[in-house]
């Protein structure tokens, strides 16, 4: 492919003013396109047409003009913390950085340890804040690099290896929503799409209308977490595709508990018909008592059913015993995962539960009642049916609803 693509600086422009736009303006509908083709003064009507207003006249105070003196000859992708901005170029194996505000280099932010690393090839780049991540594309070995921030120092442990595996031969532009990341390929004509965490080829996630859209040839691609837009370096057009879920948050009908687990039962919910596909389910727990129950602190479990209808049930195991938890449940889609569901709580068992047939004649009867009855209110732990170290009301139900069988 050559590495000087035309209209690329132009495109690179109108994504920039997309994402400086994205905290103070509406998107339009998903599903619409917008088009960035013939000369930049339709363009940035085109946009100016969307978002309304004066938003997109011409600001060339904020231009960054040094970048062939900097020796930033090929440049491609590009993302700022809003302070630098960093741009990948392809011929040298680097990211060159600029200050935001006033255009000027700032070579000691540069990363130039790409080469080193083997990343010769850096195409779109994308960063959380703490990691930078750059993708590149060979000849042969395609992967997403992963550096440190605030060093510059590789950070192999968060590699998203494998593209070529799943066929992602063309990486181009990165995005990221700090749980998934979306790889453009260029001659497949679909994002791919892989799991932060896990750094695996996630299938559910991936954007494969490209091709059927006419986005034949995407390049860069940006989101605001709803739609995302992809650049045709051939339509000279920012195609957009709903990223939204299309089905409602499952409902948590039960919360059984276990020794040291909780099982949870929920029914498959309803979905939008089209193209939404239910791929998973995921589920979240964390101690009622816990002091932050931010984001960050609930230990999630990915995909714990992949397929299902009907009543579905996961047990939730290595819990601890008489504690309290708060749990939540998912669904994922081929869209992305859906809202969290109401929470539901439980409290696992201590020990196993004891059997209500007391004397081992094979029955719950009136002789097994008589038995309950003498040990109400000790600690006996054959008698304690809930394993809460006391028995009392709550074993008194759970052998009444056992009564007789």
């Amino acid at each position: 492919m050559p590495s000087v693509r035309s209209g690329k600086s132009r495109i690179g422009l109108i994504a920039s003013v997309l994402a400086v736009l994205s905290a103070s303006r509406t998107y339009p509908e998903t599903g619409t396109d917008l088009p960035v083709g013939g000369q930049d003064e339709v363009k940035l009507r085109s946009i100016q047409e969307i978002f309304g207003g004066e938003c997109c006249a011409r600001d060339p105070g904020k231009d960054i003009n040094g970048m062939a003196a900097a020796g930033n000859n090929d440049p491609e992708g590009i993302w700022s913390d809003g302070t630098t901005v960093w741009v990948a170029d392809k011929a040298d194996g680097k990211l060159y950085a600029y200050d935001l505000v006033s255009g000027t280099r700032a070579a000691n932010k540069d990363f130039d340890t790409l080469a080193a690393a083997g990343n010769r090839n850096p195409e779109g780049i994308w960063s959380d804040g703490a990691t930078m991540w750059v993708a590149d594309d060979p000849w042969f070995g395609e992967k997403v690099y992963a550096y440190d921030m605030s060093t510059g120092a590789r950070n192999a442990d968060r590699d998203i290896n494998g593209l070529e595996r799943v066929g992602n031969d063309n990486p181009e532009g990165i995005w990221s929503n700090d749980t998934t990341m979306w790889v453009a390929d260029y001659t497949d004509a679909r994002l791919y799409a892989y799991d932060m965490e896990l750094e695996v080829a996630d299938l559910g996630r991936e954007v494969s209308a490209l091709g059927s859209a006419g986005n034949n040839h995407p390049r860069g691609i940006w989101s605001d977490g709803t739609t995302m837009w992809v650049a045709d370096d051939v339509d000279k057009k920012l195609y957009a595709y709903d990223l939204t879920l299309r089905t409602d948050a499952p409902a948590i009908l039960s919360v059984t508990a276990g020794t040291g687990s909780l099982t949870i039962s929920w029914r498959v919910p309803p979905i939008e018909t089209g193209t939404v596909v239910i791929t998973g389910y995921d589920v979240r727990y964390i101690r009622s008592d816990a002091p932050d129950k931010a984001e960050a602190n609930w230990t999630v479990l990915r995909y714990v059913r992949t397929t299902g209808s009907g009543t579905l049930f996961y047990e939730v195991a290595g819990l601890a015993g008489g504690a309290r938890y708060d749990l939540q449940l998912r669904a994922v889609t081929n869209r992305g995962p859906g809202s969290w569901s109401a929470v539901s709580s439980g409290t696992p068992l201590v020990q196993a539960p004891a059997s209500t047939d007391f004397n081992g004649d094979g029955r719950t009867d009136f002789v097994d009642f008589f038995l309950f009855a003498d040990a109400y209110g000790s600690t006996n732990a054959k008698f304690d049916l809930d394993g809460n170290g006391v028995v009392d009301f709550a074993d008194f139900f759970r052998f009444v609803d056992a009564f007789g069988s």
